[in-house]
């Protein structure tokens, strides 16, 4: 028998924008797609979740969207990452769609922050419609994140995060989508 390392174990708790705070109830074989894989059985915390339980193959659970949930202190360094401004160099487009695509696959509020900060520098003409739903994501997975961690309400977290984020005539477009993620949770 091959025994794999997994990443996390039973009782853990995961994060996730749509779901929230996730408990890894047990790690099982489920048939996934037609083969037999190892899940782990996540059960959301809090109490308006659709489904009770689901199930997310091991070797998927980061680009399903799940992380190990970020402290306080990692939160005050995003704020500050956006306040600092894009430290990214300008790069061509088909590098930039790339990185993008790269880093919204990593899912990690760090890695969020990173793509609002590209996507940034950009113009707002510049930007396809793919870009803006994923800087829509990321702006709303940052919001959720925030408001879990700081225990503040979603709308106050959007606009903390719109304060701390560094603003210029090109990238002014930006901070609508803020206002739009922080009305959008209101609305929930």
């Amino acid at each position: 028998m091959i025994r794999r390392k997994i990443a996390f174990e039973t009782g853990d708790k995961l994060y996730h924008s749509r779901h929230g705070l996730c408990l890894i109830k047990e790690i099982t074989r489920q048939n996934m797609l037609g083969r037999d894989d190892l899940c782990y059985c996540l059960e959301p915390l809090k109490e308006k979740c659709a489904r009770p339980r689901f199930f997310v193959s091991v070797d998927r659970v980061q680009e399903a969207g799940f992380h190990t949930p970020i402290s306080k202190t990692e939160a005050m360094k995003i704020l500050a990452f956006l306040k600092k401004g894009n430290g990214t160099d300008r790069t061509q487009k088909e590098e930039r769609d790339a990185q993008i695509r790269h880093l919204a696959k990593e899912n990690t509020p760090g890695a969020l922050a990173k793509v609002l900060l590209i996507l940034s520098d950009v113009a707002e003409s510049h930007i396809s419609h793919e870009e803006r739903k994923i800087l829509q994501r990321a702006a709303e997975g940052l919001s959720q994140e925030f408001s879990f961690i700081l225990k503040i309400s979603s709308q106050q977290a959007s606009s903390l995060l719109r304060k701390s984020f560094r603003y210029s005539q090109k990238n002014s477009w930006v901070k609508e989508v803020f206002k739009r993620v922080g009305r959008n949770e209101e609305d929930r």
